[in-house]
């Protein structure tokens, strides 16, 4: 995770806190509606302003999304169990395996065009059947 040097201020309105994160304004906006915790305060002139703990959780979010890849229901678990004991269980879990490897199969090579006298002896066996079947429904 890259070190970011959050100015001592009280409040950060949107751009700043996306200069410092490198989060657009969109996205910021976005979390807030997907994370309970992050609830800036709003300005008389109704603009979001960032507290320096904001700032960090928004740093927060952005190492378990991007760098981590979870997903944002995975983000919210981890935030709801503790931001460091949690991180450091997926650091420290040992990886699953995946689905065992196949190997490619190529198809079968389509048959040349004299075998086109078995096809018509499948299809004409296949139309006979269908005929006997029509026959005892009838």
């Amino acid at each position: 995770m890259e070190q970011v040097s959050i100015p001592d201020k009280i409040f950060f309105r949107i751009g700043e806190v996306s200069d410092l994160t490198g989060i657009a304004p969109s996205v910021l906006r976005y979390w807030e509606s997907r994370f309970g915790t992050l609830r800036p305060q709003k300005s008389p002139s109704n603009q979001r302003l960032y507290s320096r703990s904001d700032v960090e959780k928004v740093l927060r979010l952005k190492t378990l999304l991007y760098e981590k890849r979870l997903t944002i229901d995975g983000a919210r678990r981890v935030l709801a169990k503790g931001f460091e004991r949690e991180l450091a269980q997926i650091e420290g879990a040992p990886k699953k395996p995946g689905p065992p490897v196949v190997p490619f199969q190529a198809a079968p090579a389509p048959k040349p065009y004299g075998a086109k006298a078995d096809t018509k002896a499948q299809i004409g066996a296949l139309i006979s059947k269908v005929q006997s079947i029509k026959d005892s429904l009838a």
